[in-house]
């Protein structure tokens, strides 16, 4: 295999296939932006994902997963099927990225090391003009490739509002005036050369601008409220020191709407032929038990005027300040699998564990599928090997000491409503001092590795009552084994810890795995007996994580197999028909080839697990989606969902459905 490093953030031009899907929920929680787009409105939200609703049919339409960061901010290309997101993935971590919204395909992504403040495009939608990023007051991006392009004099301050003419050739920019200066600034600046061709004061402390009656005039909100101004002198039109400072703008050609939070009222102001703001519709809308005014994220207007909501619905204006919220089927989420012999154990959101037959084929069509309430429990692992029988679970959590791990037994029918699939032990003879982080199993043994980095090793029989062999080690994250004698420690490297560590549970011997890392995040044993580890390492772009097949003899000559921006601790590694994939990064599951990268084929969520079987990967993914994919060119075979009271099975040539009961 080739030492050749292949990332996710350079694979930008990949296309991602989406699998059908008839169903769409909503956020899982706030709303950050909302696009027009004729009949139809793109949502995105602190989920990662982008929704798309069907206005004239009042319901969700389809949603997917752009991103693991938050969405923050989207606009949409004026003459493209593309949108602009903003994402925020935590300290030092952000992105502009562009999309197009009709293939679901990416067309860049740029990351930043400072906070990205303001996106808009340019009139024509040629290039994107941001303030904030990696700590430039302005900067200018061409919207096709993703390239900075030169800009002539520096801003002194951070733009808060820019926007071109239709011609593209001139710039409206509003800004703070600089360090040590008071009042606001607006510049108009040729596109060529970058020079201020004219300049003049304007009110100082706006936020939240928007420009309407085609960029002729800007209303925001100062420390006194509600202001409005001429963009093309500063001059002040009209001030409203009623409305809440944490009402929402909204632009609605020549007019604009002002939502009040606090009140719920709704505004729609104007500019007269004197130069006046003037009110030309004040309506208050009405709250009911769903629908709270501070909990409206943003309001969007064209033909219609849509609000959406803190917990990720959306909800259409009526007359008389009525609103309805737009239809949705919200999935029950599956939070974790696993694969043991020939059934795949699945636990969901609401503490629910239920079970399908690992091979798809085996579910027919109208099958019941009983859930068992576990919510005890939130962690499942395989106690055996794929195709061995009915297969065994372990069922733990990491939350407290309180609730001790239970192996089940499922017996497998044709019927799953008919299965025995809760009969299982207490592993009451394990002593828990630390809530536990990790559960592995070998041949009858069970390895725990507890939050304060003790491992111990019991035998799975007589109630775990006979413990094999215990070690510790602080900073321990993640621990495999390798075979039945020895298994690999994950950790982070605090001197005098090498970031992995083998250990030999027969003689008690230790051999650290040198690697320069700050830390071993996770390791995996593959079919072919090679170990994959995941590391976080630092270069001079900074923090940054890394897939390698582990050569025990030279750990620095370990063959990188993928690597992405930031540090992902929740990376996942499996290996089927003879390849390895891994879910690294935001872009979606890979499958590692020396001639590159082959990415899955997108269902709507981002892959956060994957287990191999036979020729197939097996993926959950962040919408709570089982699928089955292609080991070789990652195609999906089928994807099964969960609904409150039905299950459903997409595959190729059409789809299976039954019913969803509780025990």
């Amino acid at each position: 295999m080739k030492n050749t490093a292949f990332t996710f953030i350079l694979m930008l031009f990949c296309t991602l296939g989406v699998y059908a899907q008839d169903n769409a929920g909503k956020h899982r929680g706030a709303v950050t932006a909302l696009v027009h787009n004729g009949a139809e409105i793109l949502s995105a939200g602190e989920d990662g994902f982008l929704g798309v609703w069907n206005v004239r049919e009042r319901a969700a339409k389809t949603r997917f997963q752009l991103t693991t960061y938050r969405i923050t901010y989207m606009i949409k290309n004026p003459q493209k099927d593309e949108i602009c997101i903003i994402e925020y993935g935590g300290i030092d971590l952000y992105r502009i990225s562009v999309w197009n919204y009709q293939t679901l395909k990416k067309i860049f992504s740029l990351e930043s090391n400072s906070p990205i403040s303001y996106v808009n495009y340019s009139a024509a939608g040629s290039f994107i003009i941001a303030s904030g990023y990696n700590g430039e007051n302005l900067t200018l991006i061409d919207s096709l490739t993703g390239d900075l392009l030169p800009f002539g004099e520096s801003l002194t301050a951070a733009a808060v509002f820019a926007a071109t003419g239709r011609a593209e050739r001139n710039m409206l920019v509003y800004q703070p005036r600089g360090e040590g200066l008071s009042g606001g600034f607006i510049s108009y600046r040729d596109m060529e050369t970058g020079r201020q061709t004219s300049g003049f004061d304007a009110p100082a402390g706006m936020y939240s601008l928007i420009a309407f009656g085609n960029n002729r005039f800007l209303a925001g909100f100062n420390s006194g409220g509600l202001l409005v101004f001429d963009a093309s002198s500063g001059a002040v039109l009209g001030t409203n020191r009623q409305i809440g400072r944490d009402a929402l703008l909204c632009p609605a050609g020549n007019e604009f709407y002002a939502a009040d939070r606090s009140t719920g009222e709704l505004f729609l102001f104007s500019i007269d032929r004197a130069g006046n703001l003037v009110t030309n519709s004040r309506t208050q809308l009405i709250e009911d038990d769903f629908f709270r005014f501070r909990d409206i994220s943003v309001i969007a207007c064209n033909a219609t005027t849509v609000f959406s909501t803190l917990d990720g619905g959306l909800w259409l204006l009526e007359r008389g300040g009525r609103l309805f919220e737009l239809a949705h089927q919200q999935q029950e989420k599956i939070v974790e699998i696993a694969v043991s012999g020939t059934s795949i154990a699945f636990h969901t959101e609401n503490g629910e564990l239920g079970f399908l037959p690992l091979d798809y084929g085996n579910l027919g069509g109208n099958t019941t599928i009983t859930l068992e309430n576990q919510e005890n429990y939130s962690q499942i692992t395989s106690l055996s090997p794929s195709d061995s029988g009915a297969g065994r679970f372990l069922l733990w959590q990491n939350n407290n000491t309180r609730i001790l791990p239970k192996v089940l037994n499922p017996t497998l029918q044709n019927d799953l409503s008919e299965e025995v699939l809760y009969s299982g032990q207490i592993m009451d003879a394990m002593p828990l001092r630390f809530p536990l982080r990790k559960a592995a199993s070998n041949n009858g043994m069970i390895l725990f590795l507890d939050a304060a980095g003790n491992i111990s090793l019991h035998e799975t029989a007589d109630n775990g009552r006979n413990r094999l062999f215990s070690f510790s080690s602080v900073g321990a994250m993640d621990s495999v084994f390798i075979n039945g004698e020895t298994f690999i420690l994950c950790r982070s490297v605090v001197s005098p810890n090498s970031p992995f560590v083998i250990v030999n549970i027969k003689t008690g011997e230790t051999v650290p795995v040198l690697m320069p890392s700050l830390a071993g995040i996770t390791a995996y044993r593959g079919d072919s007996d090679n170990i994959y580890i995941a590391v976080a390492e630092q270069d001079a772009g900074g923090i940054k994580t890394s897939v390698l097949n582990l050569n025990f003899y030279s750990p620095v000559q370990s063959d990188r197999l993928f690597e992405t921006r930031g540090e992902d601790t929740q990376v996942s590694i499996a290996e089927s028909g003879g390849r390895v994939a891994s879910s690294l990064g935001a872009d979606g599951a890979a499958i590692y080839t020396e001639e590159g990268l082959i990415y899955f084929e997108r269902t709507p969520g981002i892959p956060v697990k994957l287990t191999g079987w036979r020729d197939c990967f097996i993926c959950l993914d962040s919408e709570g989606n089982i699928a089955w994919h292609n080991s070789q060119n990652g195609r999906i075979l089928a994807v099964f969902s969960l609904y409150q009271h039905t299950w459903v099975l997409q595959i190729e040539n059409g789809r299976k459905e039954g019913s969803v009961v509780p025990d």
